[in-house]
């Protein structure tokens, strides 16, 4: 449940993302990318790895929705998205 987003267009912008990050767990470096701060409303269909279209939420996400940190490193910067619905690859 902590999901890596990156931004591939690149529309989001340096304030809201993290222009670079290095997952240290692995040591792979990524461009434009933000931690999935919605992770209770992410579809389960989608993979590691598939593109897809989405929207800022500003609605919040699901209330109450509690993820384990420890599970996996993220960057600093996280974003509430909405998948929209055809937009998935």
């Amino acid at each position: 449940m902590n999901y890596v987003i990156q931004d591939v267009d690149g529309v989001l912008g340096a304030e809201a993302i993290e222009s670079s990050w290095k997952d240290p767990s692995t040591g792979t470096v990524y461009a434009n990318v933000f931690a999935l701060g919605s992770p209770c409303d992410f579809p389960l269909t989608i993979e590691e790895g598939q593109e897809f279209s989405f929207t800022i939420d500003a609605s919040g996400g699901v209330p109450g929705c509690a993820v384990c940190q420890a599970y996996r490193p993220v960057p600093a910067k996280s974003l509430k998205i909405k998948v929209c619905s055809k937009g998935v690859q």
